[in-house]
């Protein structure tokens, strides 16, 4: 969509963000949804590693689809990308009705005022908030792969849909090995997690520096992987 946007005439550039954010806010509904979901597939003890099961899949969805759109884009245009796209909600509607979470008889009430004592319970435990705030952070900063990426391949390279998939295919590639690294870290130390900070805005500076493809395929790579376990 947002490839659609870099490209796309003043005429078509209003309607490409009223979809854009209509689509943010489902979103807003969607991701917390289904990363929470994820707890009642499981059994405790097997969370850790269902997380980065999912990280894996979410991630190798990302290497293989954007090189799909890719050549899509490049070849029939983009109107049959948003079609199949929409398509490919069919098969999770489907999914989503055939699970049978393991634990049934787990799920609780939900409280009255279960937001507000989730934001109390959290401003009181220094472990929850710090996180939180330096998620916030780099999620309001950094995390901005889908707009920035298009304008990278089409306006700094003069690239074409191609180009635009190549690079997001890059990103996820290291994020596919960021996300199988994960599932043997179970409980990540403080230097490594400040560690992999810092790769990380390395990484997005040396992608903005980049002085063509190639050198910004690498710096998306290593972006989308954090530093090895020592």
């Amino acid at each position: 969509m947002l490839w659609g946007l870099a490209v796309a005439g003043k005429a078509s550039v209003a309607a490409i963000v009223a979809i854009s954010v209509a689509g943010g806010v489902v979103q807003i509904v969607d991701s917390p949804a289904r990363q929470a979901f994820i707890g009642s597939l499981v059994m405790a003890e097997g969370l850790s590693g269902a997380v980065s099961l999912n990280g894996v899949v979410m991630n190798s969805a990302r290497v293989v689809g954007p090189a799909l759109a890719g050549v899509l884009i490049v070849t029939i245009g983009t109107t049959p990308c948003f079609a199949v796209n929409a398509l490919s909600y069919l098969a999770v509607i489907a999914a989503l009705v055939m699970l049978r979470p393991p634990r049934p008889g787990a799920r609780q009430a939900r409280a009255a005022g279960g937001v507000r004592a989730g934001l109390r319970y959290a401003a009181s435990r220094q472990q929850l908030w710090l996180p939180l705030v330096m998620m916030a952070l780099v999620g309001l900063l950094a995390f901005n792969f889908p707009v920035i990426l298009p304008v990278l391949a089409s306006h700094t390279f003069h690239g074409n849909g191609g180009t635009y998939g190549l690079l997001s295919t890059m990103l996820s590639v290291g994020s596919v090995a960021g996300s199988l690294g994960v599932g043997f870290i179970r409980h990540p130390r403080r230097p490594y997690l400040m560690a992999a900070a810092l790769a990380f805005g390395a990484f997005l500076t040396a992608t903005a520096g980049a002085p063509d493809v190639a050198v910004a395929c690498l710096t998306l790579l290593a972006t989308g992987r954090p530093p090895s376990r020592s």
